[in-house]
């Protein structure tokens, strides 16, 4: 019998009440049906700490993102890939089938080929502030790399 593996990108529903408990519910029930879950979240805003329950992320693993990968009936039960502003998306193993080897996602070249198809490029606007704001140490850097890419003047 094959096994499924679900991945989810957060969005800010999920986030935040009433989505959070219905996200949190609805992963519950894909675990108790043998069904993987991974989750992508590339959302600052909302409570990350919220969305990883009933499992807790220790402080070292704290990031402003982060992917999770959650496998139904295997101990132990999930991974924790604390994800950075600063370095290139990672490839995130995505569970298959107990005898078969995780499958890499490479969550950065996902991420550019969205960008581009979606022309982002052309709807962004890079000037506005963040809600919620970056450090200011991030904020920096970003502004850095935006000025060099001539998003900003």
């Amino acid at each position: 019998m094959g096994q499924l593996t679900v991945i989810e990108f957060v969005s800010p529903t999920n986030k935040r009440q009433p989505g959070l408990d219905a996200f949190r519910e609805k992963r519950e029930e894909l675990l108790r049906g043998d069904v993987h879950v991974v989750e992508v979240d590339l959302v600052r805003a909302g409570n990350w700490r919220a969305l990883m329950r009933p499992e807790l992320a220790p402080p070292e693993a704290a990031s402003l993102y982060r992917a999770t990968v959650r496998t139904a009936g295997r101990r132990p039960r999930g991974y924790l890939f604390p994800i950075t502003l600063r370095q290139p998306l990672p490839d995130v193993p995505i569970p298959l089938r107990r005898t078969d080897r995780p499958v890499p996602l490479p969550l950065q070249a996902l991420f550019d080929a969205v960008y581009e198809d979606g022309r982002y490029d052309q709807t962004v606007d890079y000037s506005r502030p963040l809600d919620p704001p970056l450090e200011a140490e991030d904020a920096a850097w970003a502004e850095q790399l935006l000025r060099a890419a001539g998003r900003l003047a």
